[in-house]
């Protein structure tokens, strides 16, 4: 049995990720996929644009065999949590074969050179790092300056992989943020000695964060999120969803299609009220107890809370050189859902769907994994008191957490859509 593992958001699910999953089956011959998904928030800091459920409803439909939810706390973190929480779960289920990620590069060599960098953290890197730092530069900036020099000083004739880039190409690479996450999953890879093997498939259509819809490509996640909020007018969509019939794709968009047709998705601004109100709840001083919340960041926003007016634009306007506006998005999400502290690892894997043909691997998955399969909520409690004290607490605590932070995100869906409010563990397992 091959198994193929995959993480991701499908924010919204989209035709770049149907063809992912069709591409790996075929590369890999692969007997299953198995797919670590983003719940009910992800890593940008943001509400996701549709239901956990609802996004894995359609990965199932076009590809995917079993979804698995990543919890609240690694996917609204940085990539290195992400990263994390999502290889730590596939490396635990003991039957994952292949990691499958995509990135802007086709160069899984160089990739795996700056994993090594970032693993190891040799001393040059480290003072390069602290330097840029000092210097006034944020986080990733420095990172990347640190990483291009000590690549370019540490190259050679002999070592082809960094030989064959040039600064400035090795720079573009560390400018995408999907071949940063992929980075990141190399990283983990190497800490944990995995025998998981990558594979990396090139993205294909607009850039990660291309907000222009071009019919001609695949849409990104971001042109698609986009459409929703700069429509003045139907015709657009209505031009959109044409092609895709003209086109036979249409199965691939119907939950975002349904959504948009419905008025039943969530923005940041649907948040904007709950924000507000726990921020003028907060102090300078008590904000620095939620997780990635500096102190810099929290003395801007006492400064500033006054002037709020929605979610986005009070991160744009606090933004500066060493806080980039998705950091602030994510430390805010941490206050209004109370994460104070992030695992790096997943203590349990939760089953949110899987297709009926799934049989032998999740009985597979049952011999061989480390850590428990939930399948319905209510049992979770249950089933972590058997691990042993320390594993058992971690699993409550981060399954907790997800429980609360999921029942914040179907308040403001019930109250917007006018749906009855349904509870987390009310909620039933997807079988397709």
């Amino acid at each position: 049995m091959k198994v193929v593992g995959i993480i991701a958001e499908y924010n919204p699910f989209h035709e770049g990720h149907k063809y992912q999953l069709e591409k790996i089956r075929h590369e890999t011959a692969a007997d299953y996929i198995v797919v670590v998904m983003s719940g009910d928030y992800v890593q940008r800091g943001m509400p996701a644009f549709l239901p956990k459920h609802r996004r894995a409803e359609s990965a199932l439909r076009n590809g995917a065999d079993l979804i698995l939810e990543l919890p609240v706390g690694n996917a609204a973190s940085s990539a290195e949590f992400f990263a994390c929480g999502g290889v730590s779960l596939l490396e635990q289920l003991g039957c994952i074969d292949y990691l499958c990620f995509g990135a802007e590069t086709d160069h899984l060599s160089i990739l795996k050179k700056i994993a090594v960098v970032l693993a190891d953290e040799p001393a040059f890197y480290i003072a390069t790092l602290k330097s840029g730092l000092q210097k006034g530069l944020n986080f990733p900036a420095a990172r990347s300056e640190a990483l291009l020099q000590y690549l370019s000083d540490h190259s050679s004739s002999q070592e082809d992989t960094i030989a064959d880039f040039s600064y400035e190409e090795i720079e573009q690479i560390l400018l995408s943020p999907n071949n940063i996450l992929a980075i990141e999953y190399l990283k983990v890879l190497n800490r944990l000695h995995s025998q998981i093997k990558p594979i990396l498939i090139q993205r294909l259509g607009n850039p990660y964060h291309d907000q222009l819809l071009d019919f001609s490509k695949y849409p990104s996640a971001s042109a698609l999120r986009s459409l929703v909020s700069t429509l003045t007018g139907t015709e657009t969509f209505q031009k959109f969803k044409a092609n895709l019939i003209s086109d036979n794709k249409e199965t691939i968009y119907r939950e975002y299609i349904d959504a948009i047709e419905q008025n039943k998705y969530l923005t940041p601004a649907d948040f904007n009220l709950l924000i507000h109100y726990q921020l003028l709840n907060e102090t300078a001083e008590s904000l620095l107890r939620y997780q990635d919340f500096p102190e810099s960041l929290a003395n801007r926003i006492e400064k500033n809370r006054n002037v709020f007016s929605d979610f986005e634009s009070f991160c744009e306007k606090i933004k500066s050189k060493e806080l980039t506006q998705t950091r602030i998005q994510r430390a805010l999400l941490h206050m209004l859902l109370n994460i104070t502290d992030v695992e790096k690892t997943v203590p349990y894997a939760r089953v949110l769907g899987f297709r009926k043909s799934s049989g032998p691997l999740l009985h597979k998955i049952k011999n061989c994994s480390s850590i428990p399969l939930v399948t319905k909520a209510a049992d979770a409690e249950r089933i972590f008191s058997a691990l042993p004290p320390v594993h058992a607490a971690k699993a409550s605590q981060q399954f907790s957490q997800t429980i609360h932070a999921s029942n914040i995100y179907e308040s403001v869906w019930s109250a917007k859509t006018k749906k009855e409010y349904t509870n987390e563990y009310q909620k039933k397992i997807l079988i397709l």
